[in-house]
Protein backbone atom coordinates (compact mmCIF):
# COMPACT_ATOMS: atom_id res chain seq x y z
CA UNK A 1 0.00 0.00 0.00
CA UNK A 2 1.38 3.32 -0.94
CA UNK A 3 0.54 6.60 0.71
CA UNK A 4 0.10 9.95 -0.82
CA UNK A 5 1.53 12.89 1.06
CA UNK A 6 -0.08 16.23 0.47
CA UNK A 7 2.06 19.11 1.60
CA UNK A 8 0.41 21.65 3.84
CA UNK A 9 0.72 25.12 2.37
CA UNK A 10 0.76 28.41 4.17
CA UNK A 11 -2.53 29.91 5.30
CA UNK A 12 -3.34 33.14 3.58
CA UNK A 13 -5.56 35.65 5.28
CA UNK A 14 -6.85 39.02 4.15
CA UNK A 15 -5.52 41.90 6.20
CA UNK A 16 -7.95 43.21 8.80
CA UNK A 17 -10.47 45.62 7.34
CA UNK A 18 -9.89 49.29 8.01
CA UNK A 19 -12.39 50.76 10.42
CA UNK A 20 -14.28 53.65 8.86
CA UNK A 21 -16.53 54.98 11.57
CA UNK A 22 -17.20 58.56 12.63
CA UNK A 23 -15.67 60.04 15.78
CA UNK A 24 -17.77 59.97 18.93
CA UNK A 25 -17.81 61.31 22.49
CA UNK A 26 -16.03 58.90 24.81
CA UNK A 27 -16.74 60.91 27.97
CA UNK A 28 -17.98 64.35 28.93
CA UNK A 29 -18.65 66.59 31.88
CA UNK A 30 -21.49 67.44 32.01
CA UNK A 31 -22.76 64.17 30.55
CA UNK A 32 -24.11 64.28 27.00
CA UNK A 33 -27.81 65.21 26.79
CA UNK A 34 -27.92 66.24 30.46
CA UNK A 35 -29.79 69.54 30.97
CA UNK A 36 -27.44 72.31 32.06
CA UNK A 37 -28.23 75.67 33.67
CA UNK A 38 -25.85 78.59 33.34
CA UNK A 39 -26.48 81.26 36.00
CA UNK A 40 -26.51 84.89 34.73
CA UNK A 41 -23.01 85.51 36.14
CA UNK A 42 -21.91 81.89 36.17
CA UNK A 43 -20.07 79.50 33.90
CA UNK A 44 -20.24 75.80 33.04
CA UNK A 45 -17.08 74.18 31.68
CA UNK A 46 -17.65 71.46 29.09
CA UNK A 47 -14.86 68.89 29.25
CA UNK A 48 -15.09 66.35 26.44
CA UNK A 49 -12.91 63.43 25.32
CA UNK A 50 -13.50 62.08 21.82
CA UNK A 51 -12.25 59.07 19.87
CA UNK A 52 -12.21 58.04 16.22
CA UNK A 53 -11.81 54.26 15.79
CA UNK A 54 -9.92 54.80 12.53
CA UNK A 55 -6.16 54.74 13.04
CA UNK A 56 -4.54 57.92 11.76
CA UNK A 57 -7.76 59.95 11.45
CA UNK A 58 -7.86 63.63 12.33
CA UNK A 59 -10.89 64.66 14.39
CA UNK A 60 -12.47 68.00 13.51
CA UNK A 61 -14.89 69.75 15.86
CA UNK A 62 -16.82 72.96 16.42
CA UNK A 63 -19.21 74.28 19.08
CA UNK A 64 -22.55 75.96 18.33
CA UNK A 65 -25.60 77.26 20.16
CA UNK A 66 -29.12 76.61 18.85
CA UNK A 67 -27.95 74.10 16.27
CA UNK A 68 -29.14 71.95 14.46
CA UNK A 69 -30.55 73.16 12.21
CA UNK A 70 -28.45 76.07 11.07
CA UNK A 71 -30.76 79.09 11.17
CA UNK A 72 -29.09 82.37 10.17
CA UNK A 73 -29.60 84.93 12.93
CA UNK A 74 -30.37 82.21 15.50
CA UNK A 75 -27.52 79.68 15.32
CA UNK A 76 -24.38 81.06 16.96
CA UNK A 77 -20.88 79.68 16.43
CA UNK A 78 -18.60 78.97 19.36
CA UNK A 79 -15.60 79.87 17.21
CA UNK A 80 -13.83 78.41 14.21
CA UNK A 81 -13.46 74.64 13.74
CA UNK A 82 -10.58 73.01 15.62
CA UNK A 83 -8.91 69.61 15.33
CA UNK A 84 -7.23 66.77 17.18
CA UNK A 85 -4.35 65.23 15.23
CA UNK A 86 -3.47 61.51 15.34
CA UNK A 87 -0.44 60.59 17.42
CA UNK A 88 1.06 58.26 14.84
CA UNK A 89 1.28 55.42 17.37
CA UNK A 90 -0.89 52.98 15.41
CA UNK A 91 -3.82 53.46 17.78
CA UNK A 92 -7.20 55.10 17.11
CA UNK A 93 -7.18 58.89 17.42
CA UNK A 94 -8.31 59.99 20.85
CA UNK A 95 -8.02 63.19 22.80
CA UNK A 96 -9.54 65.82 25.03
CA UNK A 97 -11.07 68.84 23.36
CA UNK A 98 -10.10 72.24 24.65
CA UNK A 99 -12.34 72.94 27.65
CA UNK A 100 -15.31 74.97 26.46
CA UNK A 101 -16.50 77.54 29.03
CA UNK A 102 -20.19 78.30 28.51
CA UNK A 103 -21.24 81.57 30.07
CA UNK A 104 -23.57 84.38 29.09
CA UNK A 105 -20.70 86.20 27.43
CA UNK A 106 -19.71 83.15 25.34
CA UNK A 107 -22.93 83.31 23.35
CA UNK A 108 -25.35 86.10 23.80
CA UNK A 109 -28.58 85.23 22.19
CA UNK A 110 -31.13 87.74 21.03
CA UNK A 111 -33.24 89.22 23.87
CA UNK A 112 -36.29 87.62 22.29
CA UNK A 113 -34.82 84.12 22.06
CA UNK A 114 -35.71 83.11 25.61
CA UNK A 115 -33.51 81.17 28.00
CA UNK A 116 -33.84 77.62 26.62
CA UNK A 117 -31.17 76.67 24.11
CA UNK A 118 -29.24 73.69 22.76
CA UNK A 119 -25.44 73.53 22.88
CA UNK A 120 -24.07 71.37 20.08
CA UNK A 121 -20.69 69.77 19.52
CA UNK A 122 -20.16 69.10 15.81
CA UNK A 123 -17.74 66.18 15.25
CA UNK A 124 -16.31 64.86 11.98
CA UNK A 125 -13.42 62.85 10.58
CA UNK A 126 -13.23 65.17 7.60
CA UNK A 127 -12.58 68.89 7.58
CA UNK A 128 -15.55 71.14 8.37
CA UNK A 129 -16.58 73.81 5.89
CA UNK A 130 -15.68 77.43 6.64
CA UNK A 131 -18.65 78.67 4.58
CA UNK A 132 -21.40 76.06 5.09
CA UNK A 133 -21.84 75.81 8.86
CA UNK A 134 -22.01 72.27 10.20
CA UNK A 135 -21.20 70.63 6.87
CA UNK A 136 -18.22 68.58 5.77
CA UNK A 137 -15.90 70.58 3.50
CA UNK A 138 -16.46 68.66 0.28
CA UNK A 139 -18.94 68.60 -2.58
CA UNK A 140 -21.33 66.14 -0.89
CA UNK A 141 -23.06 68.60 1.44
CA UNK A 142 -22.95 66.01 4.24
CA UNK A 143 -23.94 67.46 7.60
CA UNK A 144 -21.55 66.40 10.36
CA UNK A 145 -22.95 64.46 13.35
CA UNK A 146 -23.70 66.49 16.47
CA UNK A 147 -23.82 65.81 20.19
CA UNK A 148 -26.14 68.05 22.19
CA UNK A 149 -26.85 69.38 25.67
CA UNK A 150 -30.09 71.23 26.53
CA UNK A 151 -29.08 74.54 28.13
CA UNK A 152 -31.01 77.04 30.22
CA UNK A 153 -29.26 80.44 30.06
CA UNK A 154 -31.43 83.09 31.77
CA UNK A 155 -29.25 85.96 30.63
CA UNK A 156 -29.24 88.48 27.83
CA UNK A 157 -26.25 89.51 25.76
CA UNK A 158 -24.97 90.09 22.27
CA UNK A 159 -23.31 87.44 20.06
CA UNK A 160 -19.68 86.74 20.79
CA UNK A 161 -18.12 84.04 18.62
CA UNK A 162 -14.94 83.20 20.49
CA UNK A 163 -15.05 81.49 23.87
Amino acid sequence: MSACIIPVGPEFQDPPATVDAPPYVLSSTPQVATPVTVAPNGEVDFVVTVVDPEVGATIYYQWALDYPPNVPGTTLSGGPPDEILPLGDGKPTQGALKTFPLRCTTFLASPTSGSNHVLALILADRQLSQTRFGQIDDHTGVVAPTTIWPVNMPCQASPVVTP
